[in-house]
């Protein structure tokens, strides 16, 4: 059974928590099993609209991965580790626990080099992934991309917002690098190419060396 979501547990929603579609769609989401839509939209500084785009974007690019760990120990180990390793972060960073745990003890028995313990737990690896997917990809399609509640837009993010993150995320200073994409998140960009959606994938499962290199790349492209 699917955990029932507490309407309190979203004071600073995007949408109003009224609203009987914003209602609908949480309680689609928050009824998916082994995913914590509350403890999601937590990490995402309560912004709901940037949670569900990062669900979104799991949903169409899990699928992939979970088809490359299909093979289990029957594959070369080094690639293995990497394909659940990408399951492990994305899961986690979703707030899908069960399932980047499973990856999480694939990945470390894969190190080690104990395909038995692949060869007895990939599969049901495997279906639990799938399932997880198929669910939340239902439950996507079902609310849609709910366009009424929309953030105010802007072209493109701010350059010294985004040298503020970059120079956060060099020094590791967490508290800076929320500050930041809360403010990067209050609104919508239509020539930001994906970034700030990227941004926060990135920054749920702590890949600020990837966030700095990414953020010097595209304030360098801008400068010039």
């Amino acid at each position: 059974m699917g955990w029932q979501l507490p309407a309190e547990a979203f004071p600073s929603a995007s949408c109003p928590a009224a609203d009987v579609g914003a209602m609908q769609w949480r309680e689609l989401l928050g009824a998916i099993d082994g995913l914590d839509y509350a403890q999601g939209v937590g990490r995402f500084f309560g912004d709901e609209e940037t949670y569900i785009s990062v669900l979104r974007s799991y949903a169409s690019s899990t699928g992939a991965l979970i088809e490359a760990a299909r093979a289990g120990a029957e594959s070369p180990l080094d690639s293995y580790v990497i394909t659940v390793h990408g399951i492990k972060g994305s899961s986690r960073g979703i707030c899908a626990t069960d399932v980047g745990d499973a990856a999480d003890a694939l990945e470390n028995a894969a190190k080690k080099g104990d395909r038995g313990f692949i060869a007895a737990n990939n599969a049901r690896f495997v279906r639990m992934a799938e399932k997880l997917v198929a669910e939340l990809s239902d439950a996507l399609e079902s609310i849609g991309v709910r366009e009424e509640c929309v953030k105010p837009t802007a072209d493109a993010p701010k350059a010294d917002l985004l040298a503020k993150l970059r120079d956060a995320c060099i020094s590791y200073a967490a508290d800076d690098v929320d500050m930041a994409l809360e403010e990067l998140n209050r609104y919508r960009y239509i020539e930001d190419e994906g970034l700030v959606e990227w941004l926060n994938e990135r920054a749920s499962v702590t890949g600020y060396i990837e966030m700095a290199k990414r953020l010097d790349e595209w304030l360098e492209r801008q400068a010039a």
